[in-house]
């Protein structure tokens, strides 16, 4: 009896030890940032105070997220260089409790209290250098903190242990494997309320720069087994692929975005719309029609094609602009949504055929239009119309320089691609003040890119006619490149693409391609094994840089060391 005292007693200490290092055990960066929000910076907390401030802490907060991702990823000594001591200034409004908080640790500090704005908010601020070492973001995280009364110990997240690949796949997948769980709760509500607006008829896209994606896939595409509470839909069927093809979309899934803030900001604002709808539908707001919510757009606006577009950083500006819209031209986005969204709509039939007699005319394989969903269809029209308008001429002119091609490739692989804009240092959009707009683009994967506010028919013939043969042996080669990544990724049971950006700008993308396929190819299976269970949702990258982020995305140097994770895994 005394023995099993004893063994209850220390079993008992255990415990109570085992309890207290917890309790006192520093915190991790994620459960900070949770109490932060908890404490008064969430804006769902201040946005019935100040939509406009609470718009601002949404923001801030996930730019505070991806600075702090961006530090744990492996990057070259160059841009170490460079980004070392790059200071980022981030401000945020507290409500309650953490508003005194803010004014005692200013107090503290030897300041005055700042007055308080009119609705009770008090601003703390943090400049962050993301690169700098551990003790220095450490102070200035600690200074934000403590700025909303949390003095709790915390740890910072450590880098992988290599800039391999290996390092990247451990790394990935611990990062994918937290970010499911953290934002299943979050898949569940968004995917509640995209349903409710799909009963609608309601198209609901999300525009990030170029890349449209669309949440309302239509019900006939749900296969009978997937859950789409859990997010375990499969991947998608051809048909609807097909159907995403033509509209020029992606198929949109809630955990794309690369930060927990992200996918609840992406989510906040869907809720926004269904509770909008199931409180106006009927009286103000119509159901029939397509709302894009543009992530960098900066106003709420209509287009020539019935696309009704809010800003995705501004959800505060949402309703206001939804219920001053006249019924009148409710009608009408309901008639442009559809002619242009709808199972075989008539105008984009029209401008498929249209596309087509172009891309037949410049004896091209496919020309595409792509470019911001916001900006209408108008510039659209206006370049088919410029090239139709010119056919006999232009089949005269090729005829005579492709008659003279020893590739006759183009027209089964040659592509053209028409932007509304191009800029120098950035295929799609403007990325600096310095930049400039161009009229046209070669890229080494075999693509021909015009920019449709400055070309005109015989500069574009005089380039094609140039280019012609060195664009069609580029677009070979490319396309047999894909193919042997198409062939890795199938026997590494791991999806596999390329980075879009460095596809565009680097010299000879196809060998880039070939190198790293040669080099994974002997460990592919081994790949396969050690993945076997996080499959589902990961995405390996080809690029030039590494970045890996939590929605599953790891981007890999095309000359990365491979050979490093096959003596790893293998252990010889």
């Amino acid at each position: 009896f005394l023995y099993f005292i004893g063994v209850l007693t220390t079993v008992s200490r255990a415990a109570m030890l085992a309890r207290t290092r917890w309790v006192f055990a520093p915190k991790s960066l994620h459960q900070m940032l949770n109490r932060f929000k908890v404490a008064g910076a969430h804006p769902d907390l201040i946005s019935a105070v100040d939509p406009q401030k609470a718009a601002n802490n949404g923001q801030a907060i996930i730019k505070l997220e991806q600075l702090l991702q961006k530090r744990v990823t492996p990057t070259g000594p160059e841009e170490q260089r460079r980004d070392r001591y790059e200071m980022h200034d981030l401000q945020f409004w507290l409500k309650g409790s953490a508003a005194k908080a803010a004014d005692a640790r200013r107090v503290a500090l030897g300041s005055e209290a700042e007055a308080p704005s009119s609705n009770g908010l008090r601003a703390v601020s943090c400049q962050l250098t993301p690169y700098a070492p551990d003790h220095i973001v450490k102070a200035q995280l600690a200074g934000l903190f403590e700025g909303a009364g949390i003095r709790d110990d915390f740890e910072l997240p450590k880098a992988p242990g290599g800039s391999d690949v290996q390092s990247v796949l451990d790394d990935v997948r611990e990062k994918h494997e937290e970010h499911m769980f953290q934002t299943e709760p979050l898949m569940v509500r968004g995917n509640r309320a995209v349903r409710f607006l799909r009963s609608l008829g309601v198209v609901l896209t999300v525009e990030d720069r170029t890349t449209t994606y669309l949440m309302t896939i239509p019900e006939r595409f749900d296969k009978p087994n997937a859950a789409i509470d859990d997010g375990t839909a499969g991947s998608l069927s051809e048909e609807a692929r097909q159907y995403l093809r033509e509209r020029g979309m992606v198929e949109f899934d809630f955990r794309m975005g690369g930060s927990y803030s992200s996918v609840e900001a992406i989510v906040s604002a869907v809720e926004k719309l269904e509770r909008l709808y199931r409180t106006n539908r009927g009286t103000c707001l119509r159901p029939g029609v397509c709302i894009c919510i543009q992530l960098a757009g900066s106003s709420s606006h209509t287009t020539d094609d019935g696309l009704i577009v809010l800003p995705g950083a501004q959800p505060h500006v949402w309703e206001e602009f939804l219920m001053t819209l006249p019924q009148d031209k409710w009608n009408e986005l309901v008639r442009l949504n559809k002619d242009w969204r709808a199972d075989n709509p008539s105008k984009l039939r029209t401008q498929r055929d249209r596309l087509m007699r172009v891309a037949d005319i410049l004896h091209y394989h496919t020309v595409t239009l792509e470019g911001s969903g916001a900006e209408g269809r108008a510039w659209q029209d206006q370049f088919l119309s410029m090239v139709l308008r010119e056919e006999g001429p232009i089949r005269k002119t090729v005829a005579k320089y492709a008659a003279q091609l020893k590739v006759p490739d183009l027209k089964n692989r040659g592509a053209i691609r028409v932007m509304p804009e191009l800029w120098r240092d950035g295929i799609v959009q403007k990325a600096g003040p310095q930049d400039k707009q161009i009229p046209h683009m070669l890229t080494a994967d075999g693509r021909v890119h015009f920019n449709a506010s400055m070309i005109k028919v015989v500069p574009m013939l005089k380039l094609l006619k140039e280019h012609n043969l060195k664009q069609a042996k580029r677009k070979i080669a490319f396309d047999k490149s894909m193919a042997m990544l198409e062939g890795l990724s199938r026997r590494a049971c791991v999806e596999m693409t390329i980075d879009p950006d460095w596809r565009d700008r680097a010299p000879d993308v196809a060998k880039c391609i070939e190198h790293f396929v040669n080099t994974a190819k002997p460990i592919a299976p081994i790949i396969a094994q050690k993945l076997q269970s996080q499959r589902r949702g990961l995405l390996l990258i080809v690029s030039d840089r590494y970045l890996v982020t939590p929605s599953g995305k790891a981007l890999v140097p095309w000359d990365a060391d491979v050979g490093a994770l096959k003596v790893a895994m293998i252990g010889e």
